[in-house]
């Protein structure tokens, strides 16, 4: 049996919540399903992580000191034990620590996560020319040391011109569908559906841009469907919905504002009620909601100005795509909802095979062991 190999994960950043998204998934699965140890270093940003009690049992963490050295000297006491330094998000910190790790291992194999909802750090705006000089220096070193970048969506494969192709690899964020197993959830067949548009945001939020559904939505008969609104709301869109809901009465059953939901399984159940999960985002890079949707047999509509839209959508073949910013498009897209110009079962189930085949954490973590693997075997 070969050795297992020890992965170190170090973002500081992490919090309970992302023990259960690509973060803490991929070096537990990494570690449960494959051959590697896997630790995740942080600061201790919550009093509380809970799900290391049930749902990523086993999954080892350090905690380090909230400072910003702390992570170089982690890495300088344990580079000699890590055989792969994983890191998330190019920006300086993370190529600081992926040239220190190289210094001191040459050796040593160092996973960068893109992570990229946009991507201009080698040229992003500044106006010292010093800085823009540091920023391509490092960069170009960061190219030369990285050994495996993957990226989420196909098009930010166009920013990544200096990487070279064999370094590369296309990982798109993912959902593990053990979490609704855990929470006793089962899948709704696609006859007991409700007519339901599931919208999970922070809404008022300017990403968001949950005010372009209100405006869409104006004068619109929704018939027997419903919008429902689940997490927090923003005084100022509170201001905003109930201007709308004194104008358009009839809007008032059609229209369900949940606020946070703090209960997983209930926030679960409302994906595996809804016929269709809304996201007009002014941008995103690879929404969570968007999976959980397809994992629950929603169909997605998405705002096009979502980088990884036509990733979700397999180029508007699989759910629906509507110009951002744009209340008439999003208004034109509800009508043929509300007026059953959609074939709604033959889209679920192409929303539920797209997912099978695409979006499976476990699935997408074993490519990733397997590129590790075979890089380190042609050494």
């Amino acid at each position: 049996m070969n050795k297992r190999l020890n992965l170190t994960l170090i973002f500081p950043k992490l919090k309970n919540v992302d023990l259960l998204k690509d973060m803490g998934l991929i070096p537990y699965l990494l570690d449960k399903n494959h051959n590697f140890n896997s630790t995740i270093t942080c600061y201790k940003n919550e009093t509380d992580y809970s799900y290391l009690n049930k749902e990523v049992k086993g999954q080892e963490v350090d905690f380090i000191p909230k400072n910003p050295f702390s992570t170089y000297w982690y890495i300088f006491k344990n580079y000699k034990k890590i055989d792969i330094l994983m890191l998330v998000h190019i920006g300086s910190s993370t190529i600081y620590m992926t040239l220190l790790y190289k210094l001191l291992k040459p050796n040593g194999y160092v996973y960068m996560k893109g992570d990229m909802d946009t991507f201009n750090y080698p040229s992003k705006k500044t106006n010292l020319s010093f800085t823009k000089w540091k920023r391509a220096f490092l960069y170009k070193k960061f190219t030369q040391k990285v050994d495996l970048l993957s990226y989420e969506n196909h098009y930010t494969y166009q920013f990544l011109n200096d990487i070279p192709s064999s370094k590369k690899l296309h990982i798109p964020n993912g959902f593990w569908s053990n979490i609704p197993k855990m929470l006793h959830i089962e899948l709704l067949p696609v006859e007991k559906k409700e007519k339901i548009i599931f919208f999970p945001a922070r809404h008022g939020s300017y990403q968001k841009n949950s005010e372009l559904l209100l405006k869409a939505i104006e004068n619109i008969d929704l018939k027997e469907w419903k919008i429902v609104f689940a997490g927090d709301m923003t005084p100022e869109f509170i201001i905003t919905k109930d201007k709308l809901l004194k104008t358009q009465p009839h809007l008032q059953d059609s229209l369900l504002f949940l606020g946070n939901i703090v209960d997983k399984k209930e926030y679960y159940q409302w994906f595996n009620r809804a016929t269709f999960t809304l996201l007009p985002s002014r941008w995103e890079g690879f929404p969570l909601v968007s999976l959980e949707g397809l994992y629950f047999q929603n169909i997605l509509l998405l705002s096009d100005t979502i980088m990884s839209a036509k990733d979700l959508t397999k180029n508007n073949t699989i759910g629906f795509t509507f110009e951002g910013e744009n209340p008439t498009a999003l208004k034109e897209l509800l009508l043929k909802v509300v007026n059953n110009e959609i074939n709604i079962e033959e889209e679920q189930k192409k929303s539920l095979e797209y997912f099978n085949a695409n979006y499976r954490w476990e699935d997408l973590a074993q490519k990733i062991s397997d590129k590790i693997n075979i890089d380190l075997k042609e050494r």
